[in-house]
């Protein structure tokens, strides 16, 4: 009969994912929405109740040029269920696997001797455990997230690929790992752009967890700002933009539903934070 499940042995330390996408000016009536639209998309691909994924929090920083999902403490797998049959069906009086149990394992790529039994709302029923590194799961559900964000209006650009304005950069990293993945022509990399005109236009990230000091850095060395010393991210972020607005701060999945509605000026960042747990 199949198993119960055992305690997990000691997990690896879970890593921060960024992912910035650069693009031309957007309006600045756009950023709500986009703040709040990417956030829900995330949400919909990277739940842990639909891909497995496991996390500590999720940021969603917007502004004109850029839009940016940071999700802290992603862990460096992820692990889903598939459930089969009842446990009735799945064995016999002798606790025997029958057909349906050998079935099921073989449509899911595992072994009878690896299914387990799960208590569900239909009673106990086997089910299979499946596990696979987060980083090309990432790399699918990234182009499946930028198509998520919705504007106002629309352009298309690069084949079929729909966005409010061309994407000029694209910026994917788990912990110093870089994602690969493309959308339209647009390959994922570390680099991300500063200011125009700058004399730094281009910085190169050396993780997800650095990136606000990377920010800061990039304006630092185009004269933008002084050089402080360096506080802990969050009072960074609060120094590095000092009109930043907390428009969401949310406690639970269901909180996503409701859009934040400020009127900015186009040089503002929003910050638009959920302190949800997904673990």
């Amino acid at each position: 009969m199949a198993r119960k499940p055992t305690p997990r042995g000691p997990t690896v330390k879970a890593q921060d994912f960024l992912l910035e996408i650069g693009c031309e000016e957007l309006p600045a009536e756009y950023l709500p929405q986009a703040a709040w639209s990417l956030q829900f998309s995330a949400w919909c691909q990277l739940a842990p109740d639909v891909g497995g994924y496991r996390w500590r929090q999720i940021e969603t920083w917007v502004s004109p040029r850029r839009l940016v999902l940071i999700i802290r403490g992603l862990e460096v797998v992820v692990r889903w269920e598939k459930i089969g049959p009842p446990a009735s069906a799945a064995y016999d009086a002798q606790g025997r696997p029958t057909p349906a149990a050998q079935g099921f394992a073989i449509s899911q790529g595992v072994s009878v001797e690896a299914l387990r039994l799960k208590e569900t709302p239909k009673g106990p029923c086997v089910v299979a455990i499946h596990s696979a590194p987060v980083v090309p799961k990432l790399a699918t559900a990234i182009p499946i997230v930028v198509n998520g964000v919705q504007f106002p209006k629309r352009m298309r650009w690069g084949g079929n690929f729909r966005f409010a304005r061309p994407i000029r950069w694209l910026v994917a990293l788990y912990g110093k790992q870089v994602v690969p993945c493309q959308i339209a022509d647009l390959s994922s990399g570390r680099c991300s752009a500063t200011l125009r005109r700058a004399r730094v236009p281009w910085l190169s990230l050396a993780s997800a967890a650095d990136y606000l000091r990377a920010v800061e850095r990039g304006l630092r060395l185009n004269g933008v700002v002084s050089r402080p010393a360096m506080p802990p991210p969050p009072r960074l972020a609060n120094r590095l933009f000092p009109l930043l607005i907390p428009i969401a701060r949310r406690r639970k999945p269901s909180d996503v539903g409701s859009r934040p509605r400020p009127v900015l000026p186009a040089d503002n960042w929003i910050l638009v934070k959920s302190s949800s747990r997904g673990c």
